[in-house]
């Protein structure tokens, strides 16, 4: 059973709070109960449901929904974050939350820790145009920043080379059936860099369009897979699992590599 502290300070289980006065109200309320040093924004795929939660050193502890219009939602998230000058704007790319997601914090928080790598800083000013974008339901045309030779360099460090695709590995540095040598690898999005994109979202495509951590490094036939033969089948958070476990994997083989110190016993 849920205690009754618990069920307040999860807001978003009940239905949105629509007025000033009752926000209002029930932060002054939430404050008495908990306290909290972050405030994040949580949408879901096309963004049909967007979350408000409140986070003690990453731990949730409130969450909450706003049917307000832009600039008021703006100025209650304004003064959740009190000193903040800045919020985490997180999406869960190819999933649509739930009634059943929102019974608890502890599963409103695993959605949250999911779309870890689908997050940006956002400052207090911009979220009034944030809000009003969700409301507009458009998505913009065009591309994020190309990639620089920096974040080239990143990816191509990461990935040693190789295809991050789980259980590929094929080394890119030259043709296998030709025996060629060159680059032959892509380096493909995790949240596309169009919002009009299979993997696009509202303001990431932007923003994380030139961040290596959205960026996998990929053979030309698993390429093609996420973003043209199954690429509702690839969800970013997906393939940013896929990222993180090629990089346990292949450190862990490569330090197999390593001398290992063995005891050492005189005898006189």
């Amino acid at each position: 059973m849920v205690n009754k502290v618990d069920q307040f300070c999860n807001q978003a289980a009940s239905s949105p709070i629509d007025s000033l006065d009752n926000f209002n109200q029930y932060h002054k309320n939430l404050k008495k109960l908990v306290s909290w040093n972050d405030v994040g924004i949580l949408t879901d795929n096309d963004d049909k449901n967007t979350i408000i939660l409140l986070s003690l050193n990453e731990e949730v502890v409130a969450t909450l929904r706003l049917c307000l219009v832009p600039r008021d939602t703006a100025n209650c998230l304004a003064n959740l974050s009190e000193s903040k000058s800045v919020v985490t704007y997180r999406n869960i790319q190819g999933y649509q939350i739930t009634s059943y997601d929102l019974l608890t914090l502890d599963s409103i928080s695993g959605i949250w820790i999911k779309a870890g790598q689908q997050s940006v800083n956002l400052s207090i000013d911009e979220l009034e145009n944030l809000f009003v974008r969700f409301e507009d339901d458009r998505k913009l045309k065009g591309r994020g920043k190309d990639f620089t030779a920096d974040t080239k360099n990143t990816v191509w460090r990461e990935s040693y080379g190789r295809c991050m695709f789980t259980g590929c590995g094929e080394k890119l540095d030259h043709d296998t059936i030709s025996g060629t040598t060159g680059n032959y690898a892509y380096l493909a999005h995790n949240v596309a860099s169009s919002e009009q994109g299979a993997r696009g979202v509202t303001e990431l495509s932007n923003k994380l369009s030139n961040n290596p951590d959205n960026v996998l490094l990929l053979c030309d036939k698993h390429h093609r897979l996420i973003d043209k033969v199954a690429a509702s089948d690839y969800t970013a958070p997906m393939l940013s699992a896929m990222k993180k476990e090629f990089s346990i994997v292949a450190n862990s083989l490569l330090d197999g590599l390593k001398y290992q110190p063995i005891p050492v016993y005189a005898v006189l």
